[in-house]
């Protein structure tokens, strides 16, 4: 039901949702307010719902069950005992050449391995700099 709303009452509800008035979603958008009393009511009759506030909760339970990342696979295989576990786990350095996650993904990187990435960027982004500064002197060397 809630998949048959366009994107612009999507938009509407979701700022309803999170408590803004007709005429703040209409500033937010670029629309007038009666565009934006459209959609939503456009979106209460799509949704079956009795008012504004539920169309934007129906709207947001749905959108939080669908935003929810998949259980990872860690958890899915049956527990190992003692001398399975090292054999299965990577070695430390073979997660260093990992880049960290990005946004959407989860993070489940213990607090040594955050650190351990926080010292390989920052040892990367130092011999950056300092390439791009070596370059610079050579540069000025030759046009001087």
């Amino acid at each position: 039901m809630l998949d048959r709303l366009s994107g612009r009452q999507r938009e509407c509800l979701t700022l309803v949702g999170d408590g803004y008035t007709s005429k703040e979603i209409a500033r937010k958008l670029s629309i007038s307010p009666s565009t934006v009393d459209n959609h939503i009511n456009s979106a209460i009759h799509l949704t079956g719902a009795a008012n504004r506030a539920e169309a934007a909760r129906m709207l947001k339970q749905i959108a939080h069950r669908q935003a929810l990342p998949r259980q990872p696979q860690t958890l899915l295989k049956p527990e190992k005992t003692g001398t399975d576990e090292a054999v299965d786990r990577p070695a430390v350095w073979t997660q260093f050449l990992k880049l960290p996650p990005f946004r959407g993904t989860a993070d489940n990187m213990s607090g040594r391995l955050r650190t351990f990435h926080i010292v390989q960027l920052a040892i990367v982004s130092s011999i950056a700099v300092l390439a791009i500064a070596l370059i610079m002197a050579g540069a000025m060397h030759i046009l001087s």
